[in-house]
């Protein structure tokens, strides 16, 4: 697997307007393409799926710092902001990779909140479905560890 740094994504992730025009392939990065093509259909790769939605973190700041909060609570109000972002966008797919994970279509996953995004173990077939969801933006290889 090609190693890129994971929040390369965030570039390649598509803007919100944009998403609705956009198939299942057309949100599966190029050199994600290959590997689903290359991986059996009963083999587990790894992934990372970027939600569309996105906490906007400089006009957040701006607000909490006109506040007067010092850099310390901004930076704690921030991440909260992200976390709950994260929770609410990513509970509907949560859901769907937990029934998934009985067939054996996911081995697991994990929130990646920072980035509102998740690292998903998965077959290419449930990869190819998650990019279908509304509210994927961008599905990228993940970075071997």
């Amino acid at each position: 697997m090609k190693s890129m740094p994971i929040f390369a994504g965030l570039l390649w992730a598509v803007s919100p307007p944009a998403l609705a025009d956009l198939t299942a392939n057309d949100r599966i990065a190029p050199e994600l393409h290959s590997e689903l093509d290359a991986t059996p259909e009963n083999e587990l790769l790894s992934s990372v799926i970027f939600f569309s939605e996105r906490v906007p973190i400089p006009l957040l700041a701006a607000r909490l710092r006109r506040r007067g909060l010092n850099r310390s609570a901004r930076a704690r109000r921030v991440g909260e902001a992200l976390r709950r972002e994260a929770d609410q966008t990513q509970r509907s797919i949560r859901h769907a990779l937990d029934d998934w994970c009985g067939p054996g279509e996911v081995e697991d996953y994990r929130s990646l909140w920072i980035g509102n995004a998740m690292a998903v173990t998965a077959t290419p077939a449930a990869v190819r479905a998650l990019a279908g969801r509304p509210e994927i933006a961008s599905v990228l290889p993940d970075i071997p560890a």
